[in-house]
C-alpha cells in the first residue's frame, strides 16, 4: 500500500492517560490515535485499528465511519468481542491534495462511546541527507530515516 511513515497502529510502550482511562471505562484498548506521514498525492495508504477487550464479560462495539471522504472504512456493523480477544478495522487513507487531513472514528460500547482521532501530516522540520556527492540530496523524513527518500535530484 506504500513505503509511507504511518504512526499509531501498533501500542505504544508507555500508555497515556487517555488510553487508560479509555481501558477503565469502556472496556477496549487501543491506539491513542492513527497518523500517516510522507505520503503521496493519488496513493492509498491502510493502517488498521485493534481494540482488545480488557473486560471480564463478552462486549460489543461498532464504529461510526469517518466523515472526510478521504479516510475509508468498510461498512460498520457490530462486532462481538471476547474477554481477552482484539477486534481489528481497517482505516484507508486516499490523499487527493497536499495537505493536512483530520477526521475521528467514533467507537460505541453499552459502556458509551469513544473517539480515535485520525490524521494524515504534511512533513515538517525533514532532515536533509547528502551522500558527499552533488549527484544525489534526499530528503528524509526523520521518522522514517533511512528506509524512506522523498525527492531525487541530479545536476
Amino acid at each position: 500500500m506504500g513505503g509511507a511513515d504511518m504512526r499509531g497502529a501498533l501500542p505504544a510502550p508507555m500508555e497515556s492517560r487517555a488510553r487508560l482511562e479509555r481501558c477503565r471505562r469502556y472496556g477496549f484498548d487501543c491506539v491513542d490515535f492513527l497518523e500517516w506521514k510522507g505520503w503521496d498525492v493519488g496513493g492509498e495508504y491502510k493502517l488498521t485499528v485493534s481494540l482488545k477487550n480488557v473486560g471480564k464479560k463478552m462486549a460489543a462495539i461498532k464504529y461510526k465511519l469517518p466523515a472526510s471522504k478521504y479516510f475509508g472504512m468498510e461498512f460498520p456493523m457490530v462486532a462481538k468481542v471476547s474477554p481477552g480477544m482484539s477486534y481489528h478495522v481497517d482505516v484507508v487513507f486516499r490523499p487527493i491534495h497536499m495537505e493536512a487531513y483530520e477526521d475521528e472514528i467514533l467507537f460505541s460500547t453499552s459502556m458509551g462511546d469513544f473517539a480515535i482521532p485520525i490524521r494524515a501530516v504534511l512533513l515538517s522540520n525533514a532532515d536533509i541527507h547528502w551522500d558527499g556527492t552533488l549527484e544525489r540530496l534526499a530528503l528524509i523524513a526523520p521518522a522514517a530515516r533511512p528506509k524512506v527518500a522523498l525527492a531525487l535530484l541530479r545536476w
